[in-house]
């Protein structure tokens, strides 16, 4: 595999800080594919917001598909960092594309 794309991320990966970026992309890559697929979904939800709920989605199943039954305090105060990162990029990387879309006029 390509040494650090997205195509070698993995759930373990993206609880570490560095898979927030990769983690980023891959949701906003599915916000993309949604609004395609379902149009209404965009009319209806933010991006921001599509970006924010896909994440901590993805983290709490990676958290309870790599940890399990070894869950401590601190393995999900520090899946809740991972998170807040990639929700963080996530979002932001959601809210710069809607300005450039809104400043070229498409």
């Amino acid at each position: 595999m390509m040494e650090g794309t997205v195509i070698d991320t993995t759930l373990a990966a993206i609880l570490l800080g560095t898979g927030a970026f990769p983690a980023a992309a891959i949701i906003r890559q599915l916000i993309e594919l949604l609004k395609h697929v379902f149009p209404a979904l965009d009319a209806k939800v933010s991006g921001a917001l599509q970006a924010f709920i896909l994440s901590a989605v993805l983290y709490v199943f990676a958290y309870v598909a790599v940890v399990g039954a070894n869950a401590s305090a601190e393995s999900a105060f520090a899946a809740f960092l991972a998170w807040l990162a990639c929700a963080t990029s996530a979002v932001g990387i959601n809210s710069s594309l809607g300005h450039v879309r809104a400043t070229r006029g498409g």
